[in-house]
């Protein structure tokens, strides 16, 4: 953040005593009135200025900025600890997440949002931008928090300035830019889950960045992280809850003359894991919990299943984001933003994890999830301090998904023959989605 306000505090005594103290000055002699000049000035409290950027007029003053707003600066994102959605939740009031599996995230912005997305065709309620490209598919095509500049949540409906229309609101991530200034980061964490199941985890963020040539820059930034998890599957001795990922971004800054800026990202990552732990157990609001959780099969460890069903969590995502600026006068710049992102994702897992006996039936579900968005975007704007500001632009955005959903059961009920019970809990389903969805838009505030 940049330091620029700055409002001087008066830590002594209050002002009548002060006047008090300053008239009494007037009888000293000559040598005791120096001293008395020579004595350190009070200390100046500084208002760090917050900048946001979420109304696409380049970098504003949050104080300055009319609109609903929390903000993340790269400094509060490292002491916090901050590495997805759920810690950013957890600190922004109004802001709801969970994750279904690991294509279905669900952000609710003041109580609006959409739940598991399962259809080829749906779209989120809150829309996540990064460096102000939407990504329609969050969970697949979404990279982990790390080298940012500062994360935005915007409350409220986006449209007049997004192109992309979201209802709820917006995430905005912004990545750390390239610098000439040389400099370079590696910030290694470890720990171990407690208990029977505990695993060891630890992480590695670093970044370097620095000039490339008279007009150049560059930055590159690496994440990796291993969970070694802390459930377990007892039936197959099957580690569950743990992750291995990583994360690569390179970008470069171009600045051929003093009205021309280029940027350039590429991004990609993937993700691996043994998927959710689930479980039945009591429920203390009734007095029969259930033949499942009162049968005694089910070990004591609530960190223990007993699922049948082998289960897997695996994510791939890549982006390439090309934004040209270009400063037609002090107070209109030309925007021109090109990007293409996209993700792959396939998983299982078991819906009761149990087997059966003593539940009815054993279920799983898997999903194979392949998503391809194309972003075009050209807009001008005033960033002036004047009366009237203005920015007006064009939207053109692809979508091209794949959904393939299968769920699988078997029931110890099977026996009783077609059409029974046990016919309608045994067997697999399945069902195949494509959508192509293409958005244009005229914008304009």
């Amino acid at each position: 953040m940049n330091k620029k306000s700055t409002i001087p505090t008066n830590r002594g005594k209050p002002h009548g005593a002060f006047h008090a103290c300053a008239c009494s000055l007037l009888v000293l002699t000559a040598s005791e009135s120096v001293q008395a000049q020579e004595q350190p000035e009070p200390a100046i409290a500084v208002i760090e200025e917050v900048v946001v950027s979420a109304r696409r007029r380049g970098d504003e003053n949050l104080q300055s900025v009319p609109v609903a707003v929390s903000v993340f600066s790269s400094e509060d994102l490292t002491k916090s600890g901050i590495v997805d959605f759920a810690d950013i939740a957890s600190r922004t009031p109004g802001f709801t997440f969970q994750e279904q599996i690991g294509n279905q995230q669900e952000l609710v912005i003041r109580g609006i949002g959409t739940l598991r997305l399962t259809g080829s065709a749906a779209e989120p309620s809150v829309g996540t931008f990064i460096d102000e490209v939407y990504i329609g598919r969050r969970g697949a095509a979404t990279p982990p928090i790390f080298d940012l500049q500062r994360a935005e949540v915007v409350r409220g409906p986006q449209g007049t300035l997004y192109g992309k229309n979201v209802v709820g609101g917006a995430i905005n991530l912004i990545t750390a830019r390239p610098s000439h200034e040389r400099s370079g980061l590696i910030r290694l964490s470890a720990g171990e889950y407690a208990g029977r199941h505990g695993g060891s985890i630890w992480g590695l963020d670093s970044y370097v960045t620095g000039s490339l040539g008279a007009n150049t820059a560059g930055r590159l930034a690496l994440q990796y992280s291993d969970s070694g998890g802390y459930a377990r599957n007892v039936l197959l001795d099957e580690k569950l809850e743990d992750q291995r990922s990583y994360a690569l971004r390179g970008s470069l800054l171009f600045t051929p003359s003093e009205q021309i800026s280029i940027h350039l990202v590429a991004e990609a990552g993937d993700s691996k894991g043994n998927g959710q732990s689930r479980r039945a157990i009591d429920d203390p609001t009734v007095a029969d919990p259930g033949a499942v959780s009162s049968s005694g099969v089910l070990p004591d460890n609530i960190r223990e299943s007993l699922s049948p069903w082998t289960q897997w969590d695996e994510r791939e995502f890549y982006g390439l984001t090309a934004r040209v600026d270009y400063q037609l006068s002090d107070s209109k710049t030309v925007t021109y933003l090109a990007a293409v992102r996209g993700g792959d994702y396939e998983g299982r897992f078991s819906l009761i994890g149990a087997t059966s006996p003593p539940s009815l039936t054993d279920a799983a579900n898997g999903q194979v999830e392949k998503y391809i968005g194309i972003t075009q975007d050209l807009r001008i704007g005033s960033a002036s301090d004047g009366p009237l500001n203005w920015l007006g632009g064009l939207y053109y955005l692809r979508e091209d998904t794949e959904v393939r959903d299968r769920s699988i059961a078997t029931t110890f009920l099977s026996f009783l023959g077609p059409g029974s019970l046990g016919d309608i809990l045994d067997g697999e389903l399945f069902y195949d989605q494509e959508n192509v969805t293409e958005s244009l838009a005229v914008y304009g505030e």
